[in-house]
């Protein structure tokens, strides 16, 4: 025991002895204090930082999926696209949303709580330093490998790094929503667009074939043309009765007694009522009524309107496809890992960095003792 005091006591005046010296005196300058004041820092004003983390990942409905596996259920396939996580990325860390964070959750008057002046955030710190200290404690960023969205938030409770977390979580969710209402008004106001535009070409192609068919004083060609080719028929069986009846006649009378010339005035009167008849259904007389070119005409204008039908009939029921869609959700937030509560801080690592920086001192006090040596060496 005596021996123990006694070697104690040796090491103890060495190392006294020592510390007086220059050399002691520049080590205490260099590596102790400045290791004793990291120390303090460390555990004395540095506040511990719970994290609290999520994962999240969109799953678009509206793409047909590859596969029938657990992950392309949760959207995470080779060929998603990363623009919906880009958004959210870029949303998540906006100023806007640290503005509602702040009025909700009162993240500057949280992390402005704490006694660390070098590190912590000043009550007084304008917004973009705000901002700035804020991305360093709520953050996202996307995996490429499973594309996921992880979110990443920092408290000094760990009810609060919960608290923001599930924050982020519900606006990104909240985005999403936004997203599928503003593609449905989008697809529905298209819609619209296009049964206007295809009423009008309908109303357009039903007037013109309206105003044909007051211009013609016609109703339905081909309808009339069967009434014509009835007459006709009707005429020519007339007309073979009245030539088997002058026949008759000439037998016992001659052609200029008054009933022969009645019977064949009837004939040409007939005849020539056929001829233009059959002129009005073959335009060989070169009449603007001539019903082959009626025909041609009015058939045009309305394949124009049968057409408008139809393209009509397609918005209506595009129309319709969108609006059953639009109560439909086509993007899902889906949160795979969602947030949980902290049980330890695991910022910051106290014994980690002040290893670190004493190690760092005690670089610096032997490189500046190299410099003394050799200057000392260049003057002898």
């Amino acid at each position: 025991m005596r021996l123990l005091d006694s070697t104690t006591d040796k090491l103890y005046n060495r190392v006294q002895s020592w510390l007086s010296t220059d050399s002691g005196r520049l080590f205490i300058g260099i590596a102790l204090i400045p290791s004793i004041l990291t120390a303090m820092y460390l555990y004395l004003l540095a506040p511990d930082r719970y994290i609290s983390e999520s994962h999240i990942s969109v799953y678009d409905s509206s793409v047909p999926s590859g596969s029938n596996d657990v992950f392309s259920s949760l959207g995470i396939t080779s060929g998603q696209s990363n623009t919906d996580l880009q958004l959210l990325e870029a949303y998540l860390q906006s100023p806007k949303l640290l503005e509602q964070a702040d009025a909700e959750l009162g993240v500057k008057a949280h992390f402005s709580n704490s006694r660390d002046f070098l590190y912590g955030l000043s009550e007084d710190a304008p917004f973009e330093d705000f901002h700035s200290f804020y991305l360093e404690r709520a953050y996202a960023e996307i995996n490429q490998r499973t594309r996921l969205l992880t979110i990443i938030t920092e408290g000094y409770t760990p009810e609060f790094a919960l608290e923001l977390n599930n924050f982020l979580v519900q606006e990104g969710e909240r985005v999403i929503n936004e997203l599928n209402r503003d593609v449905a008004r989008t697809e529905m106001g298209f819609a619209e667009e296009e049964i206007a535009r295809s009423l009008r070409s309908l109303r357009e192609a039903q007037m013109e074939l309206a105003r044909y068919q007051n211009q013609e004083d016609v109703t339905i060609p081909q309808s009339e043309g069967e009434t014509i080719l009835s007459v006709i028929n009707g005429m020519e069986a007339t007309l073979a009765e009245a030539k088997i009846q002058l026949n008759e006649t000439l037998t016992f009378l001659s052609p200029d007694s008054p009933q022969a010339k009645s019977l064949s005035t009837k004939i040409s009167a007939l005849e020539t009522q056929i001829e233009e008849q059959k002129s009005r259904i073959i335009g060989a007389s070169g009449s603007d009524e001539a019903l082959t070119r009626l025909q041609i005409e009015y058939n045009e204008r309305l394949f124009k309107v049968e057409l408008a039908k139809v393209v009509y009939e397609s918005a209506v029921s595009t129309y319709e496809i969108s609006r059953s869609q639009s109560t439909k959700k086509l993007k899902h937030l889906l949160v795979p890992s969602p947030p949980i509560l902290p049980e330890k801080a695991k910022l910051p690592e106290r014994s980690y960095w002040w290893a670190t920086m004493t190690i760092i001192y005690l670089a610096i006090f032997g490189i500046v003792k190299m410099i003394q040596r050799s200057i000392r060496e260049h003057q002898d």
